[in-house]
């Protein structure tokens, strides 16, 4: 049985669950930040993916959607750091990361203002967390 880990993130957003006021954080945003430092390893059938968080925007760095010319207005993004993956077959993608407000689900895209697609999160120790899809069974597990 050959499994292929797809590290896809289902769901775009509409920004709205830059909840939290101002530019402040959540406690659990802030551990969250602590522990997405270095590098993790998710070891799975076919080989290793690994995810090493390169930049943490503290607090976070906010970014204008949908900018009204005239009148200077736009929709606004919080960002907290830029990551990195490597998946088994040695293909390398930057991205941006979010944290929700309760770090249960982790949002990523390709550029600053780019879609987000999310992934449910669960922060299990200082040196370990889970992801997964919300159409997956199962968690993938990364380790430092």
């Amino acid at each position: 049985m050959l499994t292929v880990v797809s590290f896809s993130f289902v769901g775009c957003s509409s920004d709205d669950d830059d909840d939290n006021a101002g530019n402040s954080m959540s406690e659990a945003q802030k551990k969250a930040l602590f522990v997405f430092n270095g590098t993790f390893e998710y070891v799975h059938e076919v080989g290793t993916t690994t995810i090493t968080f390169k930049e943490q925007y503290n607090p976070a760095k906010v970014v204008v959607l949908d900018e009204n010319y005239a009148t200077g207005e736009g929709r606004e993004r919080k960002i907290h750091g830029l990551l990195t993956v490597t998946y088994y077959n040695g293909q390398s993608f930057d991205k941006y990361y979010y944290i929700d407000h309760n770090a249960t689900s982790i949002g990523l895209s390709f550029t600053e203002t780019g879609n987000r697609t999310y992934s449910n999160l669960l922060i299990s120790s200082p040196t370990e967390f889970k992801m997964k899809g919300s159409n997956d069974l199962r968690w993938e597990v990364f380790k430092k």
